[in-house]
């Protein structure tokens, strides 16, 4: 029947006028690329569709990343403060004893460092002591006690945070460091305050990936309650092994067969730049899925994953 269709139309073809000929012949030529330049456009419109998505949705998680980042720091900071100011009060009330006559220097010293080796900073942080030319005073690795670590090659990995605590005496430092039984080096934080009676910089530390367990994930989470990205996005933070710690409806998110999913792609991605995926989501509420787009970041310092996430038809 086909064939037969094709045949009547030729024959008829062959009957028209060159006029008629000519004309729809120019037609074709007109129409043609006429489609081409629509196809293309087309395709140009959806690719600055997307990408404009791309940009806004990494421009807000970059935003979003850096508030937590912020917030984490501050965290790491307050607590890390509090323990070395805490400990600045102890050398206080120790060294009044001593002016008031009830210790001499020395046994005032003595039960000071008592107590500070009682207290430990997580899994591996402590407490250490330095005089102004970096010399311990006092560390949990009691061969280090009285060397002149400025001083000796073998700790010139050691010279840049240890010049900076001589010349700050109190305040925030970060740093790497590797202990000489590990492989890689780790990022580490300190807090010091200054006990100038006894030249001491009582310094508080810990590595870094530790105070995932100290972060204020409460006050995170009611800071990014008011963060919306298009109609219905949102922010969204969750641990390595996909535990969701802030999120507008935690744990309806967290029972949603739709996070392990996810959870699953985020893991197999190595990358710890901001990375966009395009996935299905179904509310609890809704009849059918819909397509979200999401911009993440993971955090390997923390163990921690930053992500903004919003409905591909809402942005």
């Amino acid at each position: 029947m086909l064939s037969l269709d094709r045949f009547s139309l030729l024959q008829r073809i062959k009957h028209w006028t060159i006029g008629k000929k000519i004309l729809v012949g120019n037609l074709l030529l007109l129409i043609v690329p006429l489609l081409l330049i629509f196809a293309f456009l087309l395709h140009y419109t959806f690719n600055r569709i997307n990408k404009t998505i791309e940009e806004g949705m990494t421009a807000a998680g970059t935003a979003i990343v850096d508030m937590i980042k912020l917030s984490v720091e501050t965290s790491i900071t307050n607590y890390l403060r509090a323990v070395a100011e805490k400990n600045l009060q102890i050398a206080a009330s120790y060294h009044q004893k001593q002016l008031q006559g009830e210790l001499s220097e020395a046994n005032a010293k003595e039960a000071v460092l008592a107590l500070f080796k009682t207290q430990g900073i997580g899994s591996f942080g402590y407490i250490y002591v330095l005089d102004s030319n970096g010399v311990p005073q006092y560390h949990p690795r009691r061969e280090l006690v009285g060397l002149p670590l400025l001083k000796m090659e073998q700790f010139n990995k050691a010279w840049p945070f240890l010049t900076d605590q001589v010349k700050k005496k109190n305040g925030y430092l970060e740093y790497t460091w590797k202990n000489p039984d590990e492989q890689e080096f780790r990022p580490k934080a300190l807090y010091m305050t200054y006990f100038q009676p006894w030249d001491w910089i009582i310094s508080a530390c810990s590595y870094r990936e530790e105070f995932a367990r100290i972060i204020d994930f409460q006050a995170i989470d009611k800071m990014i309650q008011t963060f919306r990205y298009g109609k219905t996005g949102y922010a969204v933070i969750t641990d390595e092994q996909g535990h969701i710690l802030a999120h507008p409806q935690r744990l309806e998110a967290q029972n949603n067969p739709y996070a392990s999913r996810i959870h699953q792609r985020i893991t197999a991605d190595t990358s710890n730049s901001h990375r966009l995926i395009h996935y299905k989501w179904r509310n609890p509420d809704d009849t059918h899925e819909r397509n979200k787009v999401m911009i993440f970041k993971k955090m390997p310092e923390l163990g921690l994953v930053i992500a903004v996430t919003a409905f591909e038809d809402e942005v």
